[in-house]
């Protein structure tokens, strides 16, 4: 697989969160720039929240959903990785925002899967059975 496409194997950090190709480490790999441009094109950015909506296929709870080579991701997921360079293996991509619909990468941070659970019970966003 060419260097800088995604797959399922997690690459050491990259660097800063890169919003054009202009400064993007992988620019110069056509692969990379499509896929970067295709994802942009379903971003529609909201100035009151700095928000980033996903604007493409979308899960019932909201979260969006695309393809890369035959591959389903996550919109948040992909979006961590094209712009920071890491791929999140490993981890779940939590949204800062508590929205679902943003790939906005800085409101996307890496955590464990008990990280989200607790964000989810500190903002009152636990679901209570009833009982």
């Amino acid at each position: 697989m060419p260097a800088g496409r995604p797959s399922k194997q997690t690459p050491a950090p990259g660097g800063p969160v890169v919003y054009s190709m202009e400064n993007h480490p992988n620019r110069e790999d056509p692969y990379i720039k499509k896929l970067f441009d295709r994802f942009m094109d379903k971003v529609h950015t909201i100035p009151e929240t700095a928000c980033w909506w996903w604007v493409g296929a979308a899960l019932p709870a909201g979260y969006g959903l695309t393809r890369v080579s035959g591959e389903k991701w996550l919109a948040h997921r992909l979006s961590y990785m094209i712009h920071t360079g890491y791929h999140p293996a490993g981890y779940v991509v939590m949204h800062t925002c508590d929205n679902p619909c943003c790939v906005n990468p800085h409101h996307l941070r890496l955590g464990s899967q008990q990280d989200n659970i607790s964000d989810m019970i500190a903002k009152g966003r636990a679901h209570h059975g009833r009982g």
